[in-house]
């Protein structure tokens, strides 16, 4: 244990312990950049010292399968790298974010227990998981990172939410479960597997962000925000909506990329879609409403040629109309077994099929 008040010096040796636990503080007075591993034996420990930079740049490596808890401010500019085990915060400042900090390898687990947190770069195979009760939300991309997360991310005991902030690229390729929001603030989160937005998520993706859904067909709860859906993947996808039931408003874009986009509305909610999207994929109303002011060319229902489909095996789609124009339907059109109808909500208009 390292007492309060006291210093450990790694003087530019990296170096191997089992279990870090006390206060104090962790540097490296001599120049270089040095490693500070953790979790030999598979010891466990928690540390409410802090780790910073000497003259020399420190990085911190969770080793074995035990956890290691931090609850310091930490403020060391290396990498964080969870091999094994758990890293659980204690504290919103125990991973170090922001200009001239490292990124986080994750290829064990990284416990949020309740407590928010930001990165920059996040990449790996691990997990993100949330011990506590209380909600938590990790942010990555600050100093506009680009990285690729291959792990999982999923509530534990408390939910957990995902926010995109940066200019560059978060590719997620994982199976994501948590039902915290998914909120892309600036920069853009690829899509790297079919189950990379959890189903459970809501997305709001703000005016500079960007979802590119990169040849995948994904599925989200509801869908909020003034920004872009792209696929600038080789091949169509289809962005599935509305999954949980819940009724949102995309004041944003769809549009294709390189590739097509089809949208799909499922679950009971409504979805109104107000931006003038571009796509020029099938929208299909499995279940539940669209919502829309103007379902023509140049509309809320993407390209002129792009076709509706109301209703699925068993369930009855909707499409409301809420414009003030008498309007002529000149899009393909099928119902299928599950039945669908159109909705004029405005008295004494017109909708020509």
């Amino acid at each position: 244990a390292l007492s309060a008040g006291s210093t450990l010096d790694l003087n530019g040796f990296s170096q191997s312990i089992n279990g870090l636990s006390g206060g104090g503080t962790i540097t490296t007075v001599a120049g270089g950049a040095v490693s500070l591993s953790v979790g030999g034996n598979n010891a466990s420990g928690a540390f409410s010292g802090i780790l910073q930079d000497g003259n020399g740049t420190l990085s911190l490596t969770k080793t074995g399968t035990g956890t290691l808890t931090l609850s310091g401010t930490n403020t060391y500019s290396g990498n964080t790298v969870i091999t094994n085990g758990v890293l659980q915060l204690g504290t919103t400042g125990a991973l170090p974010s922001g200009l001239g900090k490292g990124n986080v390898v994750l290829n064990g687990t990284l416990d949020l227990a309740g407590i928010s947190t930001s990165v920059n770069g996040l990449s790996g195979n691990g997990s993100v998981t949330n011990s506590a009760s209380a909600a938590a939300i990790i942010t990555v991309g600050a100093t506009d990172q680009t990285s690729t997360f291959a792990g999982n991310i999923s509530n534990g005991l408390g939910s957990v939410g995902l926010t995109k902030t940066g200019t560059g690229t978060l590719t997620l390729s994982g199976n994501n479960t948590y039902s915290g929001a998914t909120t892309i603030s600036t920069g853009t989160i690829a899509v790297g597997s079919t189950t990379a937005l959890s189903g459970n998520s809501t997305v709001t993706i703000a005016g500079p962000g960007f979802l590119d859904v990169n040849g995948f067909n994904v599925t989200i709860d509801g869908l909020l925000g003034t920004g872009t859906i792209t696929n600038n993947g080789a091949a169509g996808s289809i962005l599935n909506a509305g999954a949980g039931g819940t009724s949102t408003q995309f004041d944003g874009v769809i549009t294709d990329g390189t590739s097509s986009i089809a949208l799909t509305k499922s679950g009971a909610g409504t979805l109104t879609l107000t931006g003038v999207n571009t796509y020029s994929g099938t929208t299909t109303i499995s279940n539940g409403t669209v919502s829309v002011a103007n379902p023509g060319a140049g509309g809320n229902l993407g390209t002129a040629t792009s076709a509706i489909v109301l209703g699925d095996a068993t369930n009855k789609g909707t499409l409301s109309y809420t414009g003030n124009a008498d309007l002529n339907f000149t899009r393909g059109f099928t119902v299928n077994e599950g039945g669908g109808q159109m909705n004029i909500t405005t008295a004494g208009r017109t909708l020509n099929l």
